[in-house]
C-alpha cells in the first residue's frame, strides 16, 4: 500500500488502518486463503522504483523497524488478542 514520500504521520496512520481493514476483509471471507505483501521492508521495496515520488509500502521501513502498518496488519488479523 504505497504512499507519497516523505510519508507522514497521518498517511501511515491511514495506511494502518488500511492494511487492517484488508486484513479483516480477508478473515470475513471463508474463500480467502491470505494476505500477501510483496516484501517485508521498505528497503527493498520495488515500489519507488515503479511509482516516482511513492513508496513507504511494507509493513517494516528501511531499518525492519515495524511501522503503523504492522500493527494494522497483526490487529486485523488477531481481532480478539
Amino acid at each position: 500500500m504505497r504512499i507519497p514520500l516523505p510519508a507522514s504521520s497521518a498517511q501511515l496512520a491511514q495506511q494502518s488502518a488500511d492494511y487492517k481493514l484488508a486484513s479483516e476483509n480477508c478473515l470475513g471471507v471463508a474463500r480467502c486463503a491470505g494476505v500477501s505483501v510483496w516484501g517485508v521492508s521498505d528497503k527493498y521495496s520495488w515500489i519507488p522504483g515503479a511509482f516516482s515520488g511513492y513508496g513507504a509500502a511494507l509493513p517494516y521501513d528501511g531499518t525492519y523497524a515495524p511501522k503503523p502498518a504492522y500493527a494494522g496488519l497483526s490487529n486485523g488479523l488477531n481481532p480478539n488478542a
